[in-house]
């Protein structure tokens, strides 16, 4: 039996003819939560029927906020400066469909990695909320939360749902749902006759979004043949949101020449801003490096004189501490105001054994020293979507713009010199729900015989288009283009094509200029049906780059380009990243490189990075390495 409406304990043994006694347990339901009471013989049976009830009624709530292509806040809006009465959390596992949490997903393996999975507990998800019980409700701290909560690395989709009795009531119900993802995480980076390579790591350790990670490496070739690293971080220390990482090993690649023979050990301490209402920002790294000849039968060979082993090691900082300036005085507005950020960079990398390079300088492998300020002035919002990264989870895409100026200095090889620079994206949504993304980025140090010297700046637009539906295949179009220009080149690197600005996937690294121009479009079909959980996407992609080679207008110079095609596949409940198979063609014939590319492509990255601030920075004009650009 199951009792609706307005009940209390009493009515409910009255009903059921029973006397309260310490072992029994009964459940009164009325019409918004359930409250558990100590009472009834009952317990097994009236619990499933609770269960079942809440279940419905969390898929009908689930279902209301499905609404993609629309702000975050734009659902909070109506129940803002209402009391919220109680916090209701449901999680549910990776195996259970978000669309209809009765019904589990079944496939092969399915039980096998439910044995191997816990559930969040409910204490984690409630540590990671920015609002409590009996505090007024705020549509843009609601809204930041839910993010937050979305892209937590052990949770699938998560969703916060405005339960109120009467519409004219004062006070209402929050219900926290969450779905977590399968922390388990498999993958080889390389398995050979001669070296094998892997990973293993849990996201969600016992359910408490603790992660560890552990990295094997044999190599027949190396000296000990046998190396590892480990990796453990505590999300959310005490409730500070607070993440401390520490990481050893002894498989890291050098900075000469990527061979697996550094030893690296650091802790990582970082506070993001989770949400524009909070007030400081920061995170501190520190750590040692050294290398070792563990590969001494391949240095030093008559028949590779070239190959030297070079030694060194390293102690290193980098810290960096920010503000948001007026952030708790912004809670009360009813609109979401401008916001301005403030924050400095100190960073050190100093040489205890510098490596012996013969007279040659090397960017990586030399002292440096920096202090950078930066101010962020930002407004966005956040759009639910999808299908952009991943295939059919909720994503959580920016509108609005997001700008920040840095100054400070840099010491290198004893050389001290001011720099200055910009990043300017401005995030946008037309009618139609077409995405895109305006960036420019700019920085410079300031010589005084030339003024700028090491002047890089990049600018571009990216485009993603409104998702077209074809029957059951579901299209999206991506086209992005840049141009990239280095002035008075000094220290700095120069301009490559063989990155996401360039051609990807061209191993070439001898292309470099001071010029670049790129165009590359991406047309991708998400395909309708899942095998084993894991959904398909084929794709078609061509890539130009113009690289200016020379001194001369970048007109005249050389053309790049490449066709290719593939397919990629992810199962959205398990925590590794995209999968794809790739084939490009490279018409152009370039001397060491392949002009057809079969590839295999493990771990892409399937979320977009929604911070509202990064650290300062000096300019990146062959990466991207805070995912910034669509």
């Amino acid at each position: 039996m199951c009792f609706a409406g307005n009940l209390n304990a009493q009515s409910v043994l009255d009903t059921l003819k029973l006397d309260a006694n310490p072992g029994i347990v009964v459940y009164a339901i009325d019409t918004n939560h359930i409250r558990q009471l100590t009472l009834s013989p009952l317990r097994r049976r009236l619990n499933a029927l609770v269960k079942n009830m809440k279940s419905e009624k969390i898929i009908e709530y689930v279902n209301e906020r499905d609404i993609l292509n629309e702000r975050i806040a734009t659902y909070f809006m109506p129940y803002e400066g209402k009391i919220i009465r109680n916090i209701i959390y449901r999680q549910f596992d990776f195996n259970i469909d978000f669309s209809d949490t009765t019904r589990r997903i079944d496939y092969f393996g399915t039980k096998i990695l439910s044995a191997l999975h816990t559930t969040s507990r409910e204490w984690v998800i409630r540590q990671n909320m920015f609002v409590k019980e009996n505090e007024v409700l705020n549509p843009f701290v609601l809204a930041d939360n839910e993010r937050y909560l979305r892209n937590l690395q052990f949770i699938r989709d998560a969703r916060i749902i405005v339960d109120m009795q009467h519409p004219e009531s004062d006070s209402l119900d929050l219900y926290v749902i969450t779905k977590d993802l399968f922390g388990l995480n498999i993958e080889a980076k390389e398995v050979t006759d001669k070296r094998q390579h892997v990973t293993v790591g849990e996201s969600n350790l016992f359910g408490t979004g603790q992660a560890i990670s552990i990295t094997a490496l044999r190599d027949i070739e190396r000296n000990p043949k046998v190396g590892a690293n480990v990796q453990y971080t505590i999300n959310n220390l005490l409730g500070t949101f607070l993440s401390a990482t520490i990481n050893a090993g002894n498989i890291h690649k050098n900075r000469y020449d990527a061979t697996y023979n550094l030893t690296d050990y650091n802790l990582r301490l970082e506070r993001p801003l989770f949400s524009q209402y909070s007030n400081y920002i920061g995170d501190i790294t520190i750590g040692k490096q050294r290398t070792y000849n563990t590969y001494p039968d391949y240095y030093n060979k008559p028949e590779r004189p070239e190959e030297v082993y070079i030694g060194y090691s390293q102690n290193y900082i980098d810290a960096a501490l920010g503000y948001n300036i007026n952030a708790k005085k912004y809670i009360l507005d009813n609109k979401m105001p401008d916001r301005n950020v403030i924050m400095m960079r100190y960073m050190n990398n100093h040489f205890v054994d510098p490596p012996d390079l013969q007279g040659r300088f090397s960017d990586s492998l030399s002292d440096r020293s920096a202090l950078l300020l930066q101010y962020t002035y930002f407004k966005q919002y956040f759009y639910k979507t999808s299908y952009i990264l991943g295939f059919g989870a909720t994503e959580d895409m920016p509108y609005g713009i997001n700008a920040s100026i840095t100054a400070g200095y840099q010491r290198q090889l004893h050389i001290k010199r001011p720099y200055v620079g910009v990043d300017i994206n401005n995030y946008t949504f037309t009618r139609r729900s077409d995405m895109l993304q305006y960036f420019l980025r700019a920085g410079s140090y300031y010589d005084r015989e030339r003024f700028f010297q090491d002047l890089n700046f990049i600018g571009g637009i990216s485009v993603y288009s409104r998702l077209f539906h074809f029957n059951h295949i579901k299209y999206r179009q991506k086209i992005q283009a840049s141009y990239a220009q280095q002035v008075n080149p000094h220290t700095s690197e120069p301009l490559r094509i063989n990155n996401l600005f360039g051609l990807n996937y061209f191993r070439e690294d001898s292309v470099m200029g001071e010029k670049r121009l790129s165009l590359r479009g991406e047309s991708i079909f998400f395909m309708p049906g899942k095998v084993m959980g894991f959904a398909f996407a084929p794709f078609l992609t061509f890539d130009a780059a113009v690289m200016d080679l020379s001194r001369h207008t970048i007109w005249h110079d050389h053309l790049y380009y490449a066709i290719g095609g593939g397919v990629r596949t992810r199962n959205e409940n398990l925590q590794f990243g995209t999968i794809e198979l790739r084939l490009n063609y490279f018409p152009k014939k370039i001397a060491r490189e392949n002009q057809i590319k079969i590839m295999l492509i493990t771990n892409l990255r399937f979320r977009y990075n929604s911070n509202y601030v990064s650290r300062p920075r000096f300019v990146e004009y062959n990466s991207d390495i805070y995912n910034n650009i669509y």
